[in-house]
């Protein structure tokens, strides 16, 4: 056991005090290696089941209405997308644990954005929009492309 000194003259045991600092630095590598990696990917029944209820109605509709949420920018993006595509395009972190290198493996994402922050990142293995990479404003609204069509397509609106 080795007793130090404090600047007082009071003796202290070195080993307990070495362990604290040793436990304390072990606590910050952790917690910086939590720091935020971003919105994590997901997967929606729910709005899955709303945007495919607007393809059978036929209507168009604010997307808005359909996904909720305080948004003012949506990235759509079809296809598989690898994690370092989506960051890219979106311009910030989203997590895509679990995907592998080469991309996610459904049928698009979408990601909604408010200002710099990302709100939601969605996958989906049926992609409901019919599109190629598209970054539409909080005003789209989401429709068929014509009568029959099994997508949708999204149209800012007209001023």
């Amino acid at each position: 056991m080795t007793l130090a000194r404090t600047a007082s003259g009071r003796r202290v045991c070195g080993r307990p005090l070495v362990g604290l600092v040793s436990a304390l630095s072990l606590m910050i590598v952790i917690l910086a290696g939590c720091g935020t990696s971003g919105v994590v990917l997901e997967e929606d029944a729910d709005l899955a089941a709303k945007l495919e209820q607007v393809v059978r109605d036929g209507r168009a509709v604010p997307l808005r209405e359909v996904t909720g949420g305080d948004w003012d920018r949506v990235y759509i993006l079809p296809g598989e997308n690898t994690q370092d595509y989506v960051e890219e395009k979106v311009g910030g972190p989203v997590d895509m644990d679990g995907i592998n290198e080469y991309g996610n493996e459904h049928g698009g994402i979408v990601v909604l954005k408010r200002g710099s922050e990302i709100q939601r990142a969605v996958s989906f293995e049926d992609f409901p929009f019919r599109s190629d990479f598209g970054t539409f404003g909080a005003q789209v609204v989401a429709e068929r492309q014509s009568p029959g069509a099994q997508r949708l397509i999204l149209r800012e609106p007209r001023v």
